[in-house]
């Protein structure tokens, strides 16, 4: 991706992880104020927004495989979900040893962004 088309790519991924942000935050909310049918109709959309991201990754990078990035990103949205449920409940040292698994898949997923950057496809 080059000039103009860069540019596009870079604000359409900042709105994807935006988005992302957005719904997870939304998604505590309604989880600490009990309301189960808006927590699972946002964690639909945040699942769908995972998708998103990892199409769009898929399709600026041939080192990236969209089965890759949905799984790693699926993986995250469990772990993320598991770790917000802890800390909820104030079960801080199961939170604890969550985002330690949350923390080892991030270096994970930049190992595998570091890795269609420099062009290393596996």
């Amino acid at each position: 991706m080059h000039g103009s088309s860069a540019r596009g790519g870079r604000r359409k991924f900042e709105e994807l992880l935006r988005q992302h942000l957005i719904i997870g935050g939304d998604l505590v909310k309604a989880a600490k104020a009990a309301d189960t049918a808006s927590a699972e109709a946002l964690r639909r959309q945040w699942y769908q927004n995972a998708d998103e991201i990892a199409a769009f990754l898929a399709e600026i990078n041939a080192c990236w495989r969209e089965s890759e990035w949905r799984a790693m990103l699926y993986s995250h949205l469990e772990l993320t979900q598991q770790e917000a449920t802890l800390r909820i409940r104030g079960n801080d040292p199961a939170d604890i040893r969550i985002f330690g698994k949350i923390e080892a898949e991030a270096m994970e997923m930049a190992d595998m962004m570091f890795c269609g950057l420099a062009g290393f496809c596996v």
